[in-house]
């Protein structure tokens, strides 16, 4: 099992023994005030080169979940805390380049419930390949320019 911690490379796939990896994204949005309405909000992430055939091997597109992280990513976010389950595509293939998602409802949920992050999970529908050959859509470092990035357009209240 494989999941992303800070400074790490988002990333889902498999690996070169066939075991499933899952990429995960926190956004803090602590600062933001009670009350604060999203107008739109958008998940923008950046497509980096693909290892092997990630796409074609492991079901075609990697999925989208909102999710609830606890303070450290442990077993249980691997499939658990599912706030709303393949709400969305991140992607559909492997060219290099930018994919932003309309996260909006999901942003506002947690703004709602009063949530210090909003967390997205991502991973192909198919866990593993079964080729002994690593399969992996390979998403931008945080702290590079064109890192994940949660953009939002917000009403904060008087």
């Amino acid at each position: 099992v494989y999941m992303v911690v800070p400074d790490d490379v988002p990333k889902a796939g498999d690996d070169g023994s066939n075991n499933p990896i899952r990429g995960f994204v926190r956004f803090d949005i602590s600062s933001l005030p009670v009350g604060t309405r999203i107008i739109t909000a958008d998940l923008v992430m950046t497509q980096g080169p693909a290892l092997g055939t990630p796409y074609a091997s492991l079901g075609g597109t990697l999925k989208l979940d909102h999710v609830e992280l606890g303070a450290a990513l442990d077993d249980s976010d691997w499939q658990d805390n599912s706030l709303s389950l393949d709400f969305a595509t991140l992607s559909t293939d492997a060219s290099l380049g930018t994919r932003t998602v309309p996260v909006g409802q999901q942003v506002a949920l947690d703004v709602a419930s009063q949530r210090a992050t909003t967390d997205f999970r991502f991973y192909f529908p198919t866990p593993f390949s079964l080729n002994m050959t690593a399969d992996q859509a390979i998403f931008v470092k945080p702290g590079q320019l064109t890192q994940p990035r949660l953009e939002l357009f917000v009403e904060i209240p008087q």
